[in-house]
């Protein structure tokens, strides 16, 4: 729906505008002060319709971030998948695949996922659930539905953020 759509848009925005405040300060080096007489103004610099690629199992992701908007440091990509209606056995999910050099930050708004990795993590991330996975030198990792979402099928919506690791 398009309330539901909206409340997506201000969460990923809103995580996205935290992040992005959090490691500018930080590379910064600098020492912010709620005091400061100086303030920054910004404006809109670009506005982008993401465009929607297959991703993982055949996961439809609509991709803002490291598709219409290429250079977003220390932000790679962003992706949102869903919301999709599944059918008990028609959820679908990423199996296993690489990620080296960055972290990802998942956010499940409906539905779960479980995640299992090479170092031995697994668990299920639930509605409301994030998910912070360090990739480092490297991890080959799954985020594959629930076996209650692919029991009972229901509706599956999140987004990945992947946030690039200093050199």
């Amino acid at each position: 729906t398009t309330q539901h759509m909206c409340m997506f848009l201000h969460s990923a925005v809103c995580l996205f505008i935290i992040l992005f405040a959090q490691f500018s300060w930080l590379s910064s080096g600098r020492n912010f002060s709620t005091n400061s007489t100086m303030a920054v103004q910004r404006g809109i610099k670009k506005l982008v319709t993401a465009h929607q690629q297959r991703e993982g199992g055949g996961l439809v992701v609509r991709r803002p971030i490291g598709g219409e908007i290429s250079h977003c440091d220390p932000f790679l990509l962003l992706d949102h998948f869903g919301p999709v209606d599944n059918k008990p056995g028609e959820a679908i999910g990423a199996p296993d695949h690489p990620h080296r050099g960055f972290e990802t930050v998942s956010y499940i708004i409906s539905g779960s996922s479980q995640h299992k990795d090479s170092a031995g993590n697994s668990g299920i991330l639930k509605d409301g659930w994030v998910q912070w996975m360090t990739a480092g030198s490297g991890v080959v990792h799954s985020e594959m539905p629930s076996d209650e979402m692919i029991k009972n099928g229901g509706r599956s919506e999140g987004f990945q953020l992947w946030v690039n690791l200093p050199a």
